[in-house]
This record gives structure tokens, C-alpha cells and sequence, in this order.
């Protein structure tokens, strides 16, 4: 077919997978909570990059995890890295042990992340 070139590229090529990647880390301010059903929970930390440098825009998801998982609450990081966020338990969350998750999907520059 004319126009396509030699190497194969034109427009149905598949780009090249780029490792733009680099390793996000997320804290968490507060080590235990205690979470009860029908009330809010308050968290908080920073996401930050390899050098400690605070990263802004990220996304930061709150979850809860026990038998099944379930998405707390939504918040971006600030200029510092910092996140809070106050999300609400649900009043039919089933009574039993669960761990708090915040994790973050990353971005373009960063991987994904969770802190527990």
C-alpha cells in the first residue's frame, strides 16, 4: 500500500511502550483508626516522590477492606503533596475487622501507590 513506510509505522502502528514511570510513596498521618458505622473518618498524609519532594494532583482514594472492598472517598493531593479528606462511613457496613487502604492509581509520571 503507498505511503506506508518501510519499518511498518503508519497509522495503525502501536506506540512504543515508554517508561516514564517513577516510584510515588504515600503516608499516612495516623497509624490506627477506629471506624464506626454511620460516622465520618478523618485522613490525612502526602504523596511523595523518590527525593521526598511533595507531588501535586494526584488522585488519593480511601477504602475500606474487609471481606469485600469499599471506595470511601475521592481527594487530590495539594501543592506539598498533602491530602485530607473527611468521608463518610456507611450505617449498613457490615460489622467485622477492617483495614484502612489509601492508594493512589498515579499518574503519567508516577506508579501507582497504597499506603496502609
Amino acid at each position: 500500500e503507498e505511503g506506508a513506510g518501510e519499518d511498518g509505522g503508519g497509522l495503525f502502528s502501536a506506540p512504543e511502550p515508554e517508561s516514564r514511570g517513577r516510584p510515588l510513596r504515600l503516608t499516612v498521618d495516623t497509624s490506627e483508626y477506629e471506624v464506626f458505622r454511620g460516622r465520618s473518618l478523618s485522613v490525612s498524609g502526602r504523596a511523595l516522590d523518590p527525593d521526598g519532594q511533595g507531588i501535586e494532583g494526584l488522585r488519593v482514594e480511601v477504602v475500606l477492606r474487609g471481606a469485600r472492598e469499599r471506595l470511601l472517598g475521592v481527594t487530590v493531593t495539594g501543592p506539598s503533596g498533602a491530602y485530607r479528606t473527611t468521608v463518610g462511613v456507611a450505617p449498613d457496613l457490615d460489622v467485622g475487622e477492617y483495614r484502612l487502604l489509601v492508594r493512589s492509581p498515579g499518574n503519567d509520571d508516577f506508579f501507582p501507590a497504597r499506603a496502609r
